[in-house]
Order: C-alpha cells, then structure tokens, then sequence
C-alpha cells in the first residue's frame, strides 16, 4: 500500500529497502539517547549490510560506536569507522545510506573511504554539502553516484530531526526549522503538532521501535 503527502509517495514499512529501514532504526536509536536521530548503513554489493552506525555527538556511552559525546560523532562517521576496508576489495561498489544529507565532513569521509555510491532520505538545507560533487574538481574525479532526497523519506526525516531539535534545543532551533521548511514544510509541522503533546517521547520511553513511529506518522497524513 502507498499512501501520499503533497502528492508524495509514502510507502508502507515493510516495502521499504532494507538499507532504509536499518539507517531510519539507527536515527530512532539515536533519537532515544537524546542526541540526534540520524541514522546509516552501507551495504555491499549485493545488498547486505556491512557496516551500521548512528549519531552520537550527545551520547555519554559508545553504545558500539567508536566515536561518541564528541562534534565528529556523525552517523556515516561512525558507519565508516566501522568498515575495515582491507576486508572488502569491492568497496567502490558500495552503497552508504543515510537518513539526511551529509555534511562536508561525511561527504569527505565517504569519498576518502572509497565508496561511490550515496543514497540519502531528506535535504539538509542548514549543514547538506552533496553540492561539492558537482564544484570540487577531485569529487568530480571520482564519478560518485547519488540518489536523494526520497520522496516520503524526507517527511519522516524532518520530523525526526525538527522534534529533537526543539526538545533539546528549544531555545535555538528555529533558525534550522525555518531552513528545513523551505523543503519539507509538512515534516515541520507535524514535528510541532507531535511535539506539543511530547509524543515521540513517550514513544521512546515506551521503548517503541521505529516500524511503530513510522506507522504512526503515516497515519497522520
């Protein structure tokens, strides 16, 4: 079943790719240890997944990854880290999911680390730098292919991420809201709406997995 928002296609979970719904646990993951719910994998060539991570700037603990409680601690970061590319002679056939749009520094540390191909679910008008792959002469060199934003993956990104910023930054996220909204207005708004009954929260704390958010938010549209 496919539902829409703005004429957007919004499929059921279960219909999603497999590198979807792994990056988009991560980010819920994430989101439950109060830091920001991004989440990423990259799988092989032929479709498993190698390598997972999730943001942990705010984290106090590792909880697996191997950088945390630290500005660098960036899902594809970490994702990246975690992938020991002497194991892996095909890499540059490689596919790094993530739920938003790297920044310069992930976007850098995917091209260094050899993989070419990026799928990302939701622009990031504040902090996206895939841009370069088109104005850097040694991005361009390496002929990365990328695929983003997905149409209904972006809805459920900024929500995600437009909540966390106004739980725990209530005091300066509106800079980043109005920049997201300029996209995906409707991820916004649901954000506030959810946000003003603390739901995601709860669902946190009812230890909710991500297929239940999901469903959830489709169920507003």
């Amino acid at each position: 079943m496919i539902k829409y928002y703005s004429g957007c296609k919004m499929k059921e979970w279960n219909d999603l790719d497999l590198g979807w719904r792994a990056s988009f646990d991560n980010a819920w993951e994430a989101f439950k240890l109060n830091t920001s719910p991004i989440g990423c994998v990259i799988q092989n060539e032929n479709g498993k997944i190698v390598a997972s991570g999730k943001n942990m700037i705010s984290s106090q603990n590792s909880n697996g990854m191997v950088l945390f409680n630290n500005k660098l601690a960036h899902a594809e970061i970490n994702t990246i880290l975690l992938l020991n590319e002497s194991k892996h002679p095909n890499i540059r056939k490689y596919t790094l999911y993530t739920t938003l749009e790297p920044c310069i520094l992930c976007f850098g540390a995917m091209v260094m680390g050899n993989i070419r191909f990026l799928k990302f679910a939701s622009r990031d008008k504040f902090g996206g730098a895939t841009s370069i792959n088109k104005t850097h002469d040694y991005t361009m060199s390496k002929g990365i292919n990328i695929e983003g934003p997905i149409n209904g993956l972006e809805y459920i990104q900024i929500c995600l991420l437009s909540y966390s910023e106004m739980e725990n930054r209530p005091d300066n996220c509106e800079r980043l809201l109005v920049d997201w909204e300029r996209d995906c207005k409707e991820g916004v708004l649901l954000a506030r709406e959810l946000y003003s009954n603390k739901t995601l929260r709860r669902y946190s704390n009812e230890n909710k997995n991500m297929e239940y958010v999901y469903n959830k938010i489709l169920e507003k549209i």
